[in-house]
């Protein structure tokens, strides 16, 4: 059985396992049907940062700033 990672959807919050092995290939997400990595960072609020943060087995990089 193949090693798996738990994966946020930046989209929807859904959480979806993802094999290791498939990580860059590209994935849907389970629920919204959305690209799970797209290649451009994606614009989250507290709540959803929160899912993200404790949620998703892959490292989360995190730029914060202000306007």
């Amino acid at each position: 059985m193949s090693e798996s990672r738990h994966v946020v959807c930046a989209h929807c919050g859904g959480v979806n396992r993802v094999p290791v092995e498939r990580l860059g290939a590209g994935g849907k997400c389970g629920r919204c049907k959305t690209v799970l990595f797209d290649g451009h960072p994606a614009e989250v609020g507290s709540n959803a940062f929160q899912i993200q943060l404790t949620r998703s087995d892959v490292p989360l990089l995190v730029d914060f700033w202000a306007p």
